[in-house]
């Protein structure tokens, strides 16, 4: 017998005498979510900074902070009835289903499915149209399949979260620059890389591994410019096209 109600400064109110408890994060309180049935009686807080957090009704407490849930604010929770699984959606535009563990109820995520959190930019037909090649202003690279979503992902920049969190920045801030054009072959997909990309600002094009969904070994850079390399406060300018050939040999 309890209700939950959110607030703008981060705090819910709980229980039939309707107490104020702290909340796990500094952000508003954007949804609520009781679970039911067998286990650990939780209230699920979702957060306009994409944090979940989880409390303990029993013992009145904080019982888990989910810090990394999603990128943008939370715009819905819910608990399946009676059983120990959660699901989220935000503004990241990802939906993920949330498992939890052991009798301490420890949450693991156990499925999600996601797009562009931005709009896409560039979109391309790959694999006679029974894939989708997209890039969008979130600086994101994805891969969608026409046929089957599961075979849908985000191309992998290397470590993003890892590099982010040790030099102390934001994932945005490690990433490439939003993709402005793209080429593909498919003729040597098995062998190595066979997309290439150029970005916004950046002199260089990437080559990319559609076999391994993740950025290619190489970087295709242009022969620097004599005269520039007498002033070289002067930037190279940012290329704004690239191709494949048929053979998937050159680029």
């Amino acid at each position: 017998n309890a209700a939950a109600a959110g607030t703008a400064a981060g705090r819910f109110l709980q229980g039939s005498a309707a107490a104020v408890a702290a909340a796990g994060s500094s952000s508003a309180v954007t949804c609520l979510s009781f679970s039911t049935g067998s286990g650990l009686p939780l209230l699920a807080a979702g957060g306009s900074a994409g944090v979940i957090a989880l409390w303990n009704l029993e013992q009145r407490c904080l019982h888990h902070v989910m810090r990394d849930a999603h990128d943008r604010p939370l715009l819905s929770l819910h608990f399946f009835a009676g059983e120990p699984l959660l699901m989220s959606s935000a503004g990241d535009n990802s939906i993920k289903q949330w498992v939890l563990e052991g009798s301490e109820s420890v949450p693991r995520m156990l499925k999600f499915r996601s797009g562009h959190s931005a709009p896409p930019a560039v979109v391309r037909h790959y694999a006679e149209g029974l894939r989708l090649l997209s890039a969008g202003v979130d600086k994101g690279f994805r891969l969608f399949s026409t046929i089957q979503d599961q075979q849908s992902r985000e191309l992998s920049q290397k470590n993003v979260k890892a590099r982010a969190k040790k030099s102390r920045v934001t994932e945005d801030e490690i990433k490439l620059p939003r993709v402005t054009q793209l080429a593909a072959c498919e003729t040597r997909e098995r062998d190595w890389a066979n997309v290439l990309t150029c970005h916004a600002g950046d002199p260089n094009a990437y080559t990319w591994r559609l076999q391994h969904f993740t950025l290619g070994e190489h970087i295709l850079s242009p022969p620097a410019d004599p005269q520039q390399q007498q002033q070289r406060q002067q930037q190279q300018p940012a290329a704004t096209a690239v191709a494949i050939s048929c053979c998937g040999n050159y680029g």
